[in-house]
């Protein structure tokens, strides 16, 4: 049998399937931000690198406010993806997010390969390093930290008495 673009079953396919346009936004890096406005030495280092003239972004995830604000997650995400590669393989983070057809703010998943762990720019923007499929870095002790955090026990023979019998 042969199958052409007048094949019943691939008119209704072809009729069925609903392809979301992805509103992009592109902006011009340099212009965006300055090595002046940079707080970390970390990044004025990553952006005196090798940098594409713009970055491609889905709209209305970065706006003004969010590079006014400084944060460094939002920073450094910027970084990485004017600066860094697309991955070989998207990180587990970003191909849920497109399943859900509910993109971070990059459009790509794009590595800066030996900085921030090799982190994602999506992840890193959301300060979500740790839980980037990609990450190289030491995995946080979460239970160790809380740990840590709690008071310490008192000594033997130290607080009100026990009213145990």
């Amino acid at each position: 049998m042969l199958i052409t673009e007048t094949t019943p079953l691939v008119r209704a396919w072809n009729a069925a399937k609903a392809e979301i346009a992805v509103p992009i936004v592109t902006v011009g890096i340099r212009d965006a931000l300055t090595e002046k406005s940079l707080v970390h030495e970390t990044q004025r280092a990553i952006f005196r690198l090798p940098s594409r003239e713009t970055i491609h972004f889905v709209q209305g995830w970065i706006t003004a406010k969010h590079i006014a604000s400084q944060r460094p997650s939002y920073v450094n995400g910027l970084l990485i993806h004017s600066r860094g590669q697309d991955a070989d393989v998207s990180c587990t983070q970003c191909n849920e997010k497109r399943f859900k057809n509910a993109l971070g703010p990059f459009v790509t998943c794009r590595i800066l390969p030996g900085s921030y762990h090799n982190s994602c720019s999506n992840c890193k923007w959301f300060d979500n390093t740790s839980s980037c499929s990609l990450y190289t870095g030491p995995k946080p002790n979460r239970k160790r930290k809380a740990k840590d955090q709690l008071p310490p026990p008192p000594a033997a023979g130290v607080g009100p008495p026990s009213t145990i019998l």
